[in-house]
């Protein structure tokens, strides 16, 4: 059994790019900043090392992302983690991103007032009611 889940939690460090691909799906790419900030023991002086999550989303999660969250914005992203290869000149390339399943608007008052969950599950159908089809 294998579980391949990611969560982090920061700042866009730019807009999101929203493109089209060409089956027509809505696709956006974004980085976060991931910032930690510890006290050095030795110094007492403030340290902080921040990493950047690329990530990807798609169809009406790409939208939303890109409408509604701007350089700056505070994110948490939920998804799984892929990498793509592909050949630059001759050169074998590597990029690992975020597939992101679920996001939550975080920080300010203009996104507590917006405040959305989009989880995999709100694009989908709703589930038939089978109540009256069990036997027992």
């Amino acid at each position: 059994m294998a579980l391949n889940l990611c969560q982090f939690m920061g700042n866009l460090g730019a807009d999101p790019e929203l493109k089209l691909l060409p089956s027509g799906e809505s696709v956006v790419n974004f980085s976060i900043a991931c910032t930690d900030r510890w006290k050095d023991k030795n110094t007492q002086e403030v340290k902080e090392l921040t990493e950047w999550v690329r990530c990807s989303a798609f169809g009406n999660r790409a939208e939303v992302i890109a409408e509604y969250f701007k350089k700056g914005s505070a994110i948490m992203v939920v998804g799984k983690l892929r990498t793509r290869t592909w050949d630059k000149d001759g050169e074998k390339r590597y990029a690992t991103d975020i597939l992101v399943n679920e996001f939550h608007f975080c920080g300010s008052k203009q996104d507590k007032d917006t405040e959305h969950k989009h989880q995999a599950n709100d694009y989908l159908p709703p589930m038939p009611n089978f109540d009256n089809d069990i036997p027992f």
